[in-house]
């Protein structure tokens, strides 16, 4: 349901809502009025609220006490956001600082999810007052910008997550440690509809934004393709074993972590390097001859990646010291390790690695590599 929508339900329109609003408030000219939430994205329902920002420059004196004021407008219960223009000011310049500082998820970005929300709306909202003096519309962050924020958060406590999954399971804590999975796959989607530039930060919409997905969503990612659309894999990777037992859970776990790995690296090369997906798995079918083949390591839960310059970090968060560096088309090599593909299935899954050498001389150095290094584990 959309805004048009929602108030004829309600007995009113956008033109009555403006000009109730607008006796209320006396809109000026150098203020701007949006709709926003989930009416003004097509995603409302009939009970939802018909959500308005106002961004005014008036003063903390002029203003109401209360930053949100009700109206009622036909049979529609209209709630009006007050935002302060200096507080418009000082969020934007903050972000746009953030902006302009080197990739990083070491350490955690500085907006709340409040703020997160109103950088979203503003650039998905729908203008109902520009006044002719408005400068506040030519401030209004980029997309992909948004979307690289909303994909730092989920990197920097993806991380944590993943080193506590490792805890829980030396402590045999594997209630714990499913919940801790599941919750690591709710951030994987997060990034996922990142690399997308869907930026809405709010949990609540996370399954219904898959469905703007496109058909061919699983060829940007190093995983092993099952053609099902984005909602029903992550509905399948979310369903948690019948029993807490170790076997079950721990399967349940590194499934989740391989493909978050998987989603990371491909959202991080599409919007941090701005490198174009090359496809993959396109022409995928598991093989008779591969099933014969030693399938590949899996990654332990608390081996990740870092991208550099030039080259990719592989290594175990917290203990860097085995470290070794891989270029990007290997790296999605080594995120495809989930203790079933086989060498000759990761091959028709990421094509064209190796240059001059074969993909399966490729493939030798990368495993000799991850057991090396340790990273490996018997599933």
């Amino acid at each position: 349901m959309n805004c048009e929508e929602f108030l004829n339900l309600g007995g009113t329109d956008l033109a009555a809502v403006l000009a109730h609003v607008d006796r209320a408030l006396e809109l000026g000219e150098g203020e701007l009025l949006l709709a926003v939430g989930s009416l003004a994205e097509n995603m409302g329902t009939s009970k939802s609220d018909f959500d308005l920002l106002w961004i005014t420059e008036r003063t903390a004196e002029q203003l109401p006490a209360d930053e949100h004021i009700p109206f009622w407008v036909g049979r529609c219960l209209v709630d009006v956001h007050v935002w302060p223009l200096r507080e418009f000011t000082a969020l934007v310049d903050r972000f746009d600082e953030w902006v302009r500082t080197p990739w990083s998820v070491m350490h955690p970005a500085r907006f709340s999810l409040d703020e997160r929300t109103l950088l979203h709306r503003l650039i998905h909202g729908r203008i109902l007052h520009a006044g002719r003096r408005e400068q506040i519309s030519a401030r209004m962050p980029a997309r992909g910008d948004l979307a690289k924020l909303r994909l730092q958060v989920a990197r920097h406590v993806s991380r944590t997550i993943q080193v506590d999954l490792a805890g829980y399971r030396e402590l045999e804590d594997y209630r714990t440690l499913t919940f801790a999975a599941q919750e690591l796959l709710g951030h994987a989607v997060d990034a996922l509809l990142a690399s997308h530039e869907l930026t809405n930060p709010l949990v609540k919409w996370r399954s219904r934004l898959l469905d703007a997905l496109p058909a061919d969503w699983e060829q940007v990612l190093a995983v092993r393709p099952i053609g099902a659309s984005a909602r029903d894999r992550m509905w399948q990777l979310h369903r948690a074993p019948a029993r807490a037992q170790r076997r079950a859970v721990l399967e349940h776990a590194f499934a989740i972590s391989t493909f978050a790995r998987a989603v990371f690296l491909a959202a991080e090369l599409a919007l941090v390097k701005q490198s174009a997906p090359k496809p993959k798995g396109a022409g995928f079918r598991p093989g008779a001859g591969a099933r014969r083949e030693r399938a590949l390591p899996c990654l332990d839960l608390d081996v990740d990646f870092s991208l550099g310059d030039r080259r990719v970090a592989i290594g175990r968060l917290n203990d860097l010291g085995q470290a070794f560096e891989v270029g990007a088309r290997e790296a999605e090599l080594v995120v495809l390790f989930d203790g079933h593909t086989t060498p000759r299935e990761a091959e028709r899954i990421i094509e064209g690695v190796g240059g001059r050498q074969s993909g399966a001389k490729v493939l030798q150095r990368l495993v000799a590599h991850v057991e090396q290094a340790g990273f490996g584990v018997q599933r």
